[in-house]
């Protein structure tokens, strides 16, 4: 939670208080009520990484990839330098709306970082099954299921791409 603190501007402890109830629901799965919370913490102050990159998950697990675009944007320019799982979710919100060559460059650059980043490797191999390089593709996702056996989503789409 530090690197999202803002080191300019003195907290506000009730937007503070509201930011940590809202990632504690975020990881506990009640995303409407955290999103309801982060919006909160936004109207009070609207830079706030947190609450930005958080609300910007939620809209990317929840296949919301357009609002998530705009709001992840928001916490990766105000950011000093990238964060690696900020410019994954924003690749993914990119790839699931069309921005193809943008989320390729990213996941490139998170992977050269950190190559076995799985929510990276497999954002990536979605991108390789959009521009249809199947093989490549199964190859990747393959190896995301087998290196993270507990990751779902690899496995579904891997079992979706072998019909």
């Amino acid at each position: 939670l530090d690197k999202f603190k803002r080191k300019d501007v003195a907290p506000d402890s009730k937007l503070q208080h509201e930011l940590g109830e809202a990632i504690l629901l975020f990881h506990t799965g009640d995303t409407r009520k955290a999103q309801m919370l982060f919006r909160t913490v936004l109207a009070g102050d609207a830079e706030n990484l947190g609450a930005l990159f958080h609300l910007g998950a939620i809209y990317v697990h929840e296949k919301k990839y357009k609002r998530a675009r705009p709001v992840l944007d928001q916490a990766s320019s105000l950011l000093k330098r990238k964060n690696l799982i900020v410019e994954t979710y924003l690749a993914s919100s990119e790839l699931q709306t069309g921005a193809l060559d943008s989320a390729e460059s990213r996941l490139e650059d998170v992977l050269s970082e950190h190559p076995e980043m799985t929510f990276a490797k497999y954002n990536f191999a979605l991108l390789r099954r959009k521009q249809d390089r199947l093989e490549e593709a199964r190859s990747i996702m393959k190896a995301v299921s087998q290196s993270s056996p507990g990751f779902l989503p690899a496995k579904k789409a891997l079992a979706a791409m072998k019909q």
